[in-house]
């Protein structure tokens, strides 16, 4: 059998978690194009209010990431998953329901304490269930979902937004949710821990998560690149239409454009980092990100169709980047603890994106519908980071597995790969 060629019940597992991953982006992206309709309809006073409301789901996220650390691996994985899919669409449904700035916050900070962690189920399953040799190829599809959510959610969501309110894209994330979690219940196989042994005692398994170096190079990767991430896409609605003359009923375009690109581009950049090397591929697509980085976030105005090359070329790279770290983070830790690995990583990763746009907050300036103040040092502090995220990726060793799932009777099976222990370069 071609070692990079998907299994049928893999493509299934693939599409399902993909849905899921999708209907949490959607929820999370689309706060960030809503920006000045909810700054105006729920009487904002500042771009820090907003800051806050973006960064109460990342710092939900991070504290149940923590706590998930502690004793995900005590449960099966499905029926971890459909919990917090469940819990998801609460907290998407309070969004809807919110009336002022408060409960809004309050909701944001509801759906991230589910959201966070079910994106960390999902990447510990592709860990478990996808040999080494093709989780570039899955990861791509599985953040795929991003590119997706910016051609479909997004465009949607806005559409929705103007034709009727900002609450009713969150009605329909929570039942597309809704819809996904009934799929997931039936066609989903159960998914035992990794290994056969019974897990660690809480305290013990964040001990032998933190005792090993190549976890914390993998965790600080992890929050280098959400940072440099997340101090940039929160305000990038609103730089490209007062800073860069983007009309706002084009801001659409700017995602479903975007976003065409990268669901091409994403499971690319995975097929050629399961070929060429993960590590190899990643430095070269990060190395490649910090120009649009610098571009976009020093650009005055511009006719339409240049702003929105720059910016799909920012969002082509700035997403591409994390397939192959991604599929190099879940390869850095040994499957025995990966699901309390992988929920930590999603605790760092939260907390440095509720951070940056805590930080982001206090360095930009906007009043009124005035352009938006020193943006251009978000993005040259986001170069840097993105250099340091490229030496410390080297860093990096991985290891391959295979599965421990056996296959579907009548399936083809395959050998398990062999380990490494230092990085692809």
């Amino acid at each position: 059998m071609n070692p990079r060629k998907f299994l049928p019940q893999e493509l299934k597992l693939l599409a399902i978690l993909t849905a899921v991953q999708f209907s949490s982006v959607v929820d999370f992206v689309i706060m960030m194009p809503l920006g000045p309709q909810l700054t105006q309809d729920l009487h904002f006073h500042s771009i820090q209010q907003f800051t806050l409301v973006v960064g109460a789901y990342n710092f939900a996220a991070a504290f149940s990431g923590f706590i998930g650390g502690l004793y995900i691996e005590r449960f099966e994985r499905k029926r971890a998953l459909l919990f917090l899919l469940a819990g998801f669409i609460l907290g998407t449904e309070a969004c809807a329901l919110s009336r002022s700035f408060y409960t809004l916050l309050g909701a944001r900070f509801l759906a991230g304490l589910f959201g966070g962690v079910l994106g960390a189920v999902a990447t510990a399953i592709v860990g478990d269930q996808i040999p080494y040799a093709r989780r570039g190829a899955a990861m791509g599809i599985l953040m795929s979902s991003f590119s997706i959510a910016l051609v479909v959610g997004v465009p949607a969501g806005l559409e929705l937004a103007n034709s009727w309110s900002w609450e009713v894209p969150f009605m329909v994330v929570a039942l597309f949710a809704t819809a996904i979690l009934i799929a997931a219940w039936f066609l989903l196989p159960e998914m035992k821990r990794a290994d056969a042994g019974p897990p660690s005692a809480p305290w013990a398994t964040l001990r032998e998560v933190f005792r090993e170096p190549n976890h914390l190079w993998a965790f600080a990767l992890t929050s280098i690149i959400m940072f440099a991430g997340f101090s940039l896409f929160p305000l990038l609605a609103t730089y490209v239409q007062f800073n860069m003359g983007l009309a706002p009923q084009n801001i659409k375009y700017m995602y479903l454009i975007g976003g065409l690109i990268t669901a091409f581009t994403g499971p690319l950049i995975g097929r050629l980092a399961d070929r060429f090397g993960k590590h190899r591929v990643f430095f070269i697509v990060g190395f490649g990100s910090i120009a649009p980085i610098l571009i976009v976030s020093h650009t005055g105005f511009l006719p339409t169709a240049w702003i929105l090359v720059l910016t799909t070329c920012f969002m082509v790279l700035m997403s591409g980047r994390f397939v192959p770290a991604m599929a190099m983070i879940t390869a850095a830790v040994k499957p025995s603890v990966r699901g309390s690995f992988m929920s930590l990583n999603s605790s760092f990763q939260q907390l440095s994106g509720a951070i940056a746009t805590l930080v982001v907050g206090m360095i930009v300036v906007q009043s009124e519908q005035e352009p938006i103040q020193h943006y251009g040092r978000v993005g040259v502090m986001a170069a840097i980071l993105t250099f340091c995220a490229l030496f410390i990726g080297l860093r990096l060793r991985t290891h391959q597995d295979a599965p421990t799932t056996p296959p579907a009777p009548g399936a083809p099976t395959e050998a398990p790969a062999p380990e490494v222990a230092a990085a692809e370069m």
